[in-house]
């Protein structure tokens, strides 16, 4: 069963990071359909580039759960690590790399988006192999899933003005 999760895993973090490359487009080629701005992003940015890594491990992970999911009791706990350690990566890589250089690489961005997704899985991979999970953990796990959820869906059609959310392009907030 680990070979299985392992190849899992690797597939996920391949899934994410071209699927993902590939969601950077689809809200326009969409006709800025609000549809494709729930799961795509809108605007330029940081917040709405997160879900480009978001949204593909949601989806792996719901694939996973059918295969495995249900016989492994640190599954949520896994997909909860793997959605929340992605954008903070992300972010914090980013950020950290603007401060010390003062400009924005596309080569490095690209290679931010695959570190996160290499590092979401792995992550994911350590905790689904790892000992169980006590109920509270997973319920704590599941409820921290449903939080982004919530998070990612209202946060797109109701950004707060903070700089994650500011389009450094057009200097809106969310969706247009």
């Amino acid at each position: 069963m680990k070979n299985t999760i392992l190849r899992l895993e690797i597939g996920g973090a391949v899934f994410a990071f071209f699927f993902g490359s590939v969601m950077h487009f689809v809200y326009e080629w969409c006709g800025n359909s609000p549809v494709a701005g729930f799961f795509c992003p809108v605007n330029e940015s940081t917040w709405e580039h997160l879900k480009m890594i978001y949204w593909p491990i949601v989806a792996w992970g719901i694939m996973e759960y059918f295969i495995y999911g249900k016989e492994k009791p640190g599954f949520f706990t896994a997909k909860a690590a793997a959605i929340y350690i992605a954008p903070v990566t992300i972010v914090v890589t980013f950020y950290g790399y603007l401060w010390m250089f003062s400009e924005n690489s596309l080569l490095y961005t690209i290679f931010i988006f695959g570190l996160a997704a290499a590092l979401a899985y792995i992550a994911s991979y350590k905790i689904t192999i790892s000992a169980a999970n006590s109920g509270i953990v997973r319920i704590v796990s599941i409820i921290l899933i449903i939080l982004s959820l919530i998070m990612f869906s209202f946060f797109t059609f109701f950004p707060p003005e903070n700089f994650l959310f500011l389009d450094h392009l057009s200097g809106g907030y969310g969706i247009n």
